[in-house]
């Protein structure tokens, strides 16, 4: 009786295996088998920052020499969705280098098209916007220098214009999760008055 019990065990394994070579199965598959289907899609964030003239990438809008009093330069640059996802962005400036006292007393206007959406302090700048995912978002920026004061002259002032996406107000400054940035470089330097 021993004898038939292995050889019925030994037979059942036997067909078992060949079973399971056959079908491509394995023995987990024969407990718990289980069909999933599942779709997996990825989206891109791309903020491109372009000059206005020609939609090539822009890396500087302010190069100003020998600014005085009273004086103001003008650029322009377009913000355009670059990959298949809109968002929100936010602009703002950072003094790289130079003088603290010219970065202080630096004004800038900015308008988006025809609106005058900023008008203060260069170091204050903070907009935050929406790209409409069909249309970009044009920028026309005025800097300028009011301030008489002969201790600003023959100063510079190096600073960033930073554009950086997020997706809700709590994570703006955040390095975290899906996010696009560019950083547009200026230098304004004052001359003699």
């Amino acid at each position: 009786m021993r004898n038939l019990r292995l050889q019925l065990i030994a037979w059942s394994t036997l067909l078992l295996g060949l079973f399971l070579i056959n079908t491509g199965y394995t023995s987990a598959d024969l407990f718990a088998e289980r069909r999933v289907s599942a779709s997996f899609s990825a989206a891109t964030l791309v903020m491109n920052v372009l000059k206005t003239a020609n939609n090539k990438k822009a890396d500087t809008l302010f190069t100003t020499y020998d600014m005085v009093p009273d004086g103001f330069e003008v650029g322009a640059l377009r913000v355009k969705k670059g990959g298949k996802m809109g968002f929100q962005y936010r602009m703002s400036t950072r003094q790289l280098a130079g003088d603290t006292a010219l970065c202080d007393k630096l004004q800038i206007e900015v308008w988006k098209k025809t609106e005058s959406i900023y008008n203060g302090a260069l170091k204050d700048l903070r907009i935050d916007s929406t790209l409409d995912t069909s249309k970009p978002d044009d920028w026309v920026y005025f800097v300028r220098l009011d301030d008489t004061n002969k201790a600003l002259a023959h100063l510079t002032c190096t600073f960033d214009l930073r554009f950086k996406t997020y997706t809700s107000t709590s994570d703006v400054e955040s390095t975290k999760g899906l996010y696009s940035a560019t950083n547009i470089h200026n230098t304004v330097t004052t001359g003699t008055w």
